[in-house]
């Protein structure tokens, strides 16, 4: 069970990890979601999305 403290890391920032990191942003399942790729773009270009949807109240 994942608890509203946990700190849950997603490796690789691609299709699967995006969604995966959306929807625990989206059903705010955790306080913090970390990414991590090889591209450091990549990951950080997910970072801004989910920052964006978090400021702009998609998160329940």
């Amino acid at each position: 069970m994942i608890s509203k403290t946990s700190k849950i890391s997603i490796i690789g920032a691609g299709n699967v990890g995006a969604d995966v990191a959306n929807a625990l942003v989206l059903l705010g399942k955790c306080v913090r979601v970390v990414l991590f790729d090889r591209t450091l773009s990549k990951a950080e270009g997910q970072d801004a999305q989910l920052t964006r949807k978090i400021a702009h109240g998609s998160r329940p």
